[in-house]
Order: C-alpha cells, then sequence, then structure tokens
C-alpha cells in the first residue's frame, strides 16, 4: 500500500523509482516533475536528478497530464474541490501537488489549466513510534500544542498521539482533516492508522468541522493539522468550553518564534494548551507545561527533553 503512488507514474519513470539505491528509495519523500527539467526526487533531505537512462527522465506536459489523470481516476470533475487547492489525495496517504495556471471565477479559483509542475510527497507511518511525547501525554493527558518547522515531523507526531489516545487510552478523538493527509481517507477508509475510536471528517475546513464533530460524534478529544487562522483559534476555543480536550500543530521555528507571533501569541494567552512540544528539523522534541496554576506559562516551566522516536539520553526535567 505504501507504494501504491508508483501506479500514477508512466512506467519508465515507475522503474526509475524502483531502481533507486533501497536505503534512498525508503527514504524517499517527494518526487518532483517540472515541465522542461529533469525528474528530481527528494530522499535524506537532499534534492537530486532521477536516475534514468544516460541523462535523466526528462518531464513533458504529456507527462505532466497523465499523471495527473491517473491520480484522479481520469475524472477532473471529481478532484475538483481538491484541484482548486491544489492537490490530490492518492490511496495510502499519499498527495500530488499541482502547478499551473489558476482559472478564477467569482468564488476565487475554479480549476487549474496549463499544468506546469507536479510534487509528489510520499507518506510513510513508522509503526508504533516510541517516543517521550507520547509517554508524556500519557503522564499528562491535557490539551497538547506541538509546534516546529516544516519538515521536522510534527503530522506524523500527531497522528501518532491521536492514535495512543484512541488506542492505549480508549478515548474518543474527532479529526478534522482538512487537507486530507492526517488520516488521508480514501473510499472512507483511512489511509494512516488514527486508531479504533477515531472518527475522520475529511476535506472541510477547520472551524465548520470542529462544529460538525462536537455536534454529532460527541468527542472526547478533538484533532487539527496546522492552526492557521484566527477563525480556527475561535472554533478551538469554543470546544474547549465543551470540555473537549485539543491536539494541534503549528509552524514554528523556535519556542520564541511561537510566542512572537500574532496568532499563537493570542492562541497560547488564551490559554487553549495545557502543554507545548517543540520539535527542530532533527525531530527532536522538548515538552512543557505551558500553564501552572491555571495561568498561562511564558517561562518554559516543566521542560522535558526527548528525541523523536527515542528518549535522549540524560533528558531530565527542570524546575
Amino acid at each position: 500500500m505504501m507504494d501504491s503512488y508508483l501506479s500514477i507514474l508512466p512506467s519508465e519513470l515507475a522503474r526509475a523509482v524502483r531502481a533507486l539505491p533501497l536505503s534512498e528509495r525508503l527514504g524517499l519523500r517527494e518526487l518532483r516533475l517540472r515541465c522542461g527539467q529533469y525528474a528530481r526526487y527528494l530522499s535524506l533531505d537532499s534534492e537530486q536528478i532521477l536516475p534514468a537512462g544516460s541523462s535523466g527522465y526528462f518531464v513533458d506536459s504529456e507527462c505532466i497530464r497523465e499523471i495527473v489523470n491517473r491520480a484522479t481516476r481520469y475524472s477532473a470533475y471529481a478532484s475538483s474541490a481538491q484541484l482548486r487547492q491544489g492537490f490530490v489525495t492518492l490511496a495510502g496517504g499519499h498527495r500530488l501537488g499541482v502547478c499551473g495556471q489558476a482559472v478564477r471565477g467569482p468564488e476565487g479559483i475554479r480549476s487549474l489549466r496549463d499544468l506546469s509542475s507536479v510534487n509528489l510527497r510520499i507518506a510513510r507511518q513508522p509503526e508504533h513510534i516510541e517516543s517521550d511525547a507520547v509517554e508524556y501525554l500519557r503522564a499528562h493527558p491535557d490539551s497538547t500544542l506541538i509546534a516546529g518547522p516544516p519538515g521536522c515531523g510534527k503530522t506524523t507526531l500527531l497522528r501518532e498521539l491521536i492514535r495512543d489516545r484512541s488506542d492505549w487510552a480508549r478515548e474518543r478523538v474527532g479529526v478534522v482533516d482538512e487537507r486530507m493527509e492526517l488520516a488521508a481517507c480514501a473510499g472512507g477508509m483511512p489511509g494512516f492508522s488514527v486508531g479504533q475510536m477515531t472518527d475522520v471528517l475529511s476535506g472541510v475546513q477547520k472551524e465548520e468541522g470542529v462544529y460538525m464533530l462536537l455536534r454529532t460524534m460527541s468527542p472526547q478529544w478533538i484533532a487539527v493539522d496546522e492552526i492557521t487562522e484566527d477563525r480556527d483559534v475561535d472554533a478551538l476555543l469554543r470546544s474547549s468550553f465543551c470540555g473537549v480536550r485539543l491536539l494541534a500543530s503549528a509552524h514554528a521555528f523556535s519556542r520564541s518564534d511561537l510566542f512572537s507571533r500574532p496568532l499563537y501569541a493570542r492562541m497560547c494567552a488564551l490559554g487553549l494548551f495545557d502543554h507545548l512540544i517543540m520539535m527542530d528539523i532533527h525531530h527532536r522534541t522538548t515538552m512543557e507545561r505551558m500553564k501552572e496554576n491555571d495561568q498561562v506559562s511564558g517561562s518554559g516551566a516543566g521542560r522535558r527533553g526527548g528525541e523523536f522516536g527515542g528518549a535522549v539520553p540524560g533528558a531530565q526535567r527542570s524546575a
């Protein structure tokens, strides 16, 4: 299932991916195809030309069209809602990002034409991550925010915390999967394992999705990926008034960066989250309590060091 993305590629391109050294194929994160350029891939944090033939696989407009047609099962209309946002979610949790010329209508972007490039993001889910963050949430099961820079593993960790709350704690978790990459449902079936007691609402904006879950699914937890707007914060705040605990992620390059951004500063000042899991580009984590005696803490009280995928030797809690 994890290699299902190969089915949307032209045969020669798929063979080139299969021919990569095992270590690079296992670490494959993205396949970038730009019209008029050679195909490139991102593995182990390095983007390079995909070996194929004598010089590489040359991408033309026909190649781009074929990939998009296969990804949408030759029904661009059925996938128009996603294409308007510039992506198509594939079985197995993979995602195809699309660039081209936007066609606008009275209500905004209607579609894309003259496609110029695609970015195939390869989804992988480590099974049962032994993470300090998982253990931390088990010991302190309160609303938790995961923050870190792009590519640090926030979504992967968020997905693992969702699954642990659902399967280990046996609690109901409602997921608003706006961009369909957290659970990556296809045909009603999650592409990732998110737990047996998890309900997923896909392709809906976070604000609307949070209210729908509150009205219909009686969640004990609500999880969203990448808070980006004030209305996201407002919806989560209202859900917290209903006794629901929260799991969410946000982009920030450091703890000080998080607290300096107006949206996130407001979110933290409202006391939405009890705990902060701060990640860096090397997947290391630092956990801290954001509230002390119901007051929002900006001093980092209760920090704990850890590494995504295993504990850092000597990590300890500071006063």
